[in-house]
């Protein structure tokens, strides 16, 4: 190792969440919500996704 060269030794927490959300509104119809996150470890992401579901 070079005297220019330094070691970095530390710990990164972070919290990584996932909520979901649905209800039918009518028959074959769901409207939903779905929010993922991570915070910390140096960066912030966060999507957040609404929709409307059919079926037939």
């Amino acid at each position: 190792m070079s005297p220019s060269t330094s070691l970095r030794a530390g710990a990164f927490l972070g919290i990584t969440a996932h909520v979901q959300a649905s209800t039918n509104v009518a028959t074959a119809t769901q409207l939903y919500l779905r929010y993922d996150g991570d915070i910390g470890s140096g960066t912030d992401n966060h999507a957040l996704n609404l929709g409307l579901r059919l079926g037939f």
